[in-house]
């Protein structure tokens, strides 16, 4: 199973830029573009969780082809 550390540092710096590039508020009140980019931020968490999920059903049907292929060459090696 490959790492998911790149993802990981990717959604963090993401959500670091968003955070410092966004306006600050005056009365420490989330603005309505605080609350956009939460929204975006929760969605690409979303998104990650799916990726890393989706990862994981690929990595074992790559496993279970690698078997198959690994069974059929012992067969066919004692058919010579």
């Amino acid at each position: 199973m490959k790492s998911n550390l790149p993802y990981f540092f990717a959604l963090a710096i993401g959500a670091a830029a968003a955070l410092t590039l966004s306006p600050a508020t005056s009365r420490g009140e989330l603005g309505a573009s605080d609350e956009a980019i939460t929204i975006m931020v929760n969605d690409v968490a979303e998104q990650q969780t799916k990726i890393t999920e989706n990862q994981g059903k690929i990595d074992e049907k790559i496993a279970a082809i690698g078997e198959a292929v690994r069974q059929a060459r012992n067969f066919a090696h004692r058919g010579k």
